[in-house]
């Protein structure tokens, strides 16, 4: 897998060590998780204004600007703010099986246009409760059957990913 970099988001300046660990981190998911398409991209945790991304497909401008807007203008669920505060900063949304997906400006304008049938969403939050990234990794629908996405999830309402897999912690309360 080519990894992209700053591409699309014009962060130039971001400092070639944050570069290698996001690449790295992404190549890591990729291998352990895997995905039709990833990107994780950093944060300055005091402000929350991105400061590095990788990714796995290369976007234009465009494209990043409508996943910022979704993000913080748009109305919907599952938010990466609203994850970085939950007990776990990690789920998997399905088309085939969750309702909310219908009424996504998300999935709408975003990941249905590209072809995607499973997202999985996480913040990633120090210890201190800080959000300093967050990654997001998509299939293709019909990649994995049912039982197979178990690899990705648990089971549960909300398709937690499972933390016994050594993929995310549970925030401490």
């Amino acid at each position: 897998m080519e990894i992209v970099t700053n591409s699309a988001s014009g962060l130039s300046g971001t400092p070639a060590g944050l570069q290698g660990c996001l690449g790295s981190m992404l190549r890591e998911f990729e291998r352990t998780v895997g995905f039709a398409e990833g990107v994780v991209m950093s944060f300055d945790p005091d402000v929350l204004l991105p400061n590095g991304v990788a990714a796995s497909v290369e976007r234009g401008l465009d494209d990043a600007v409508l996943a910022c807007r979704n993000e913080q203008l748009d109305r919907d669920f599952l938010k990466f703010r609203d994850l970085a505060a939950s007990r776990m900063p990690v789920v998997v949304v399905s088309r085939e099986s969750d309702p909310r997906v219908r009424s996504s400006p998300r999935w709408r304008e975003i990941l249905e246009v590209r072809g995607h049938g499973n997202e999985l969403r996480a913040a990633l939050v120090d210890v201190s409760g800080q959000c300093w990234a967050r990654s997001t990794s998509c299939e293709r629908p019909g990649t994995r059957s049912p039982s197979a996405t178990s690899g990705w999830c648990s089971a549960g309402s909300t398709d937690e990913l499972d933390p016994d897999r050594g993929l995310v912690r549970a925030r401490r309360a």
